[in-house]
């Protein structure tokens, strides 16, 4: 079933980044094998991130590679020359207003659907959101009661910008995942990645470094709180075998055989 499903991912929607795997026991981690690049600037993060996943893809055990956030998307920065909104009357909130009545839509009515409310949105057409000469042209009202075109006071600005950044210790971070080939443990592929990403790391500027995470980093931890509570298990079982044994020379006796048994 399982296989069958990520067949079917894979060439029903190839555009999207899957996993299929079984119910996890413990705290869930996710892709078995992540790498976090840390760093204060977010470019400079994100192109050592896509240096450090051709080093992830080196090993052929390794599939989906892929990142927690990476590409940047379009926005559309409204530029007010507030001196002339000022001397218009128009505010900052009412032009808000005006442009999420266009762009987003507003609701002017509700339609009852069975035991349901459908609310009506009267929007721009989408030639008209995604055009800046359309949005230019919207008419503001003003508090003497005319109407004026947005160009009048404003102007719009394409630009580039990252809708999610991750931060750890308020840091940008960025994870490099992936998952390991069936019938493959995650620790095999950290232990064989191990040399490489320690080169990797060791030619990064001083403020950046890679962590390793995932299944890895989990156990790890499982086991640094199962060893730190090791010495006073032993030493309580040495006490209770002290007050039974009630001799020195008998707890010798049962240690020693203890590897026997």
């Amino acid at each position: 079933m399982q296989l069958k499903l990520e067949s079917v991912l894979a060439e029903q929607f190839p555009e999207i980044v899957a996993r299929v795997s079984p119910l996890e026991l413990g705290p869930p981690v996710g892709w078995p094998l992540q790498y976090r690049i840390t760093g204060p600037d977010k470019d400079e993060v994100r192109r050592i991130a896509l240096e450090f996943a051709g080093v992830l893809a080196s090993d052929p055990r390794t599939r989906h590679v892929h990142f927690d956030w990476m590409e940047p998307a379009r926005q559309v920065r409204v530029n007010v020359d507030q001196d002339e909104a000022r001397r218009l009357g128009v505010s900052s909130r009412a032009l808000a207003s005006v442009l999420n009545a266009a762009v987003t839509g507003s609701t002017v009515t509700q339609l009852r659907d069975d035991i349901y409310l459908v609310n009506v949105v009267a929007r721009a057409t989408e030639d008209q959101r995604v055009s800046f000469e359309a949005l230019s042209a919207i008419q503001v009202p003003t508090p003497a009661g005319r109407m004026v075109p947005l160009r009048q006071f404003a102007t719009f600005a394409e630009e580039q910008e990252f809708p999610l950044v991750w931060r750890r210790d308020r840091v940008p971070t960025l994870t490099v995942r992936a998952d390991v080939m069936h019938g493959v443990l995650p620790d095999a592929v950290v232990g064989a990645l191990a040399p490489k990403v320690d080169d990797f790391a060791a030619k990064l500027p001083r403020q950046y470094k890679v962590a390793t995470g995932g299944l890895y980093e989990e156990s790890a931890i499982s086991s640094a709180s199962v060893f730190a509570v090791v010495p006073l298990m032993i030493l309580l079982m040495l006490a209770t075998m002290m007050l039974l044994l009630v001799s020195f020379r008998r707890l010798a006796m049962v240690v020693a055989l203890l590897p026997s048994g």
